[in-house]
């Protein structure tokens, strides 16, 4: 694979984990497989130095071959965290070797930061099992008019099939 078909079949997955979190109810979150880290599961960061904390829904989605993952969460003022994983075991990946993918969506903005459009992280994955996947991830992104700092984050997110 290219690596512009590359770049641009993880922004699909992206988008389409995003689309698929925004459609999902949030009304009863007992019910979700997600939440604040502490209780069941759920994503939490630090954002340009502001506590990040998951509010609604954190999963994740594995893709149809068992090869990648992507997640996210959604926090009290709308802003996300959605992440592409191209791989589906633990180790330490980075957005270098364009096998890990962080975008951080603001309500105050209406471009997504991507480490795509600018910036570079690493993720790694500490547990697999075939409910939840854990671990902790940092980077950095742009939106092209600015970029974001997402450092210290930490995911426990059960798979939703």
């Amino acid at each position: 694979m290219t690596r512009s078909t590359h770049t641009l079949a993880t922004l699909l997955l992206c988008a389409c984990f995003a689309l698929i979190l925004t459609a999902c109810d949030s009304d009863d979150d007992d019910d979700l497989p997600g939440g604040p880290i502490g209780g069941n599961a759920g994503v939490t960061a630090t954002v340009d130095g502001a506590d990040w904390t998951s509010a609604t829904l954190a999963a994740a989605g594995r893709d149809e071959t068992d090869t990648s993952f992507g997640f996210g969460g959604f926090s009290a003022d709308g802003s996300s965290i959605t992440i592409s994983v191209q791989s589906l075991s633990t180790g330490t990946y980075s957005t270098t070797d364009e096998v890990f993918v962080g975008v951080y969506s603001s309500s105050s903005t209406a471009i997504p930061f991507s480490t795509v459009l600018g910036g570079s992280g690493t993720i790694t994955v500490t547990s697999i099992t075939a409910e939840r996947v854990r671990g902790t991830f940092s980077f950095t992104a742009s939106n092209g008019s600015g970029t974001v700092s997402v450092t210290n984050g930490e995911f426990d997110v059960t798979f939703i099939d």
